[in-house]
């Protein structure tokens, strides 16, 4: 495959993996597999990817903030939770195996899936016991961590975390975590960046089709509205899972 072949597919790639990514998460599970099909050692296709995600994020953020959508009284909290999480799990994977973690998170997606079945489950805005809502902070810095050294299905996650534990519709779950996603994809980078694993020439692709990417999915979640991202996010989730646990 030529060079430029390769960088013209990462392009589209990447705008298909974050327009899916910028409504229900998980559009690493799209990209990642293809940058290491492409030639980047495992490693390298993680941190490239993630120096990418910066695109989708702000794309997505622009969107999402003009059509009222993030729920900013949760952001400081979730973000300063998924700073922590960005250090320890951008330090993990110059360590650990993901092998093993992907299976466990591939079972994890499915466990809640039978509340997507729920009539108004991520369509309409719950009132959530204190205990439960107690959970939010701690379970998302437990899953940024895994957001940052990995990444796959941890956007799926992220968005259970927020219609379980903070009663968000799915659409202001997928909004509100982009801001805290944003900052934990940062500071995994600079982690990155300072371990020399991140192929610029295609972070710099991704960047921009990840931005394209990540601006129309947010619009078109806006416009279809939760039914449809909820409806999204069930496929992904069952995607998800057969890819974690059998790929």
């Amino acid at each position: 495959m030529s060079e430029l072949l390769t960088l013209l597919l990462v392009f589209l790639i990447g705008i298909v993996g974050s327009f899916i990514g910028a409504q229900v998460g998980s559009g690493g599970l799209i990209t990642i597999p293809f940058l290491i099909f492409v030639g980047l050692p495992p490693q390298v296709a993680i941190a490239t990817n993630k120096f990418g995600s910066l695109g989708l994020r702000v794309g997505a953020i622009h969107t999402y903030w003009k059509a009222k959508k993030i729920r900013w009284e949760f952001t400081l909290g979730l973000t300063l939770f998924g700073f922590l999480g960005a250090i320890i799990g951008a330090w993990l994977l110059l360590k650990v195996d993901t092998t093993l973690l992907s299976r466990i998170v591939g079972i994890g997606v499915l466990i809640p899936l039978p509340f997507l079945f729920m009539k108004d489950f991520g369509i309409r805005k719950k009132h959530i016991p204190g205990w439960l809502f107690r959970l939010s902070y701690p379970l998302y810095f437990i899953f940024s961590i895994w957001a940052a050294f990995f990444g796959g299905g941890s956007g799926t996650i992220f968005m259970y975390i927020m219609m379980l534990t903070l009663g968000l519709t799915i659409t202001e779950a997928s909004a509100t975590i982009k801001i805290p996603g944003l900052v934990n994809a940062a500071f995994a980078v600079i982690v990155f960046a300072i371990a020399g694993i991140i192929d610029y020439m295609i972070g710099i692709i991704l960047i921009a089709s990840m931005f394209i990417g990540g601006y129309l999915g947010a619009r078109h979640a806006v416009k279809k509205g939760d039914v449809w991202v909820r409806g999204l996010f069930t496929l992904i989730v069952i995607a998800s899972a057969v890819k974690l646990l059998f790929f």
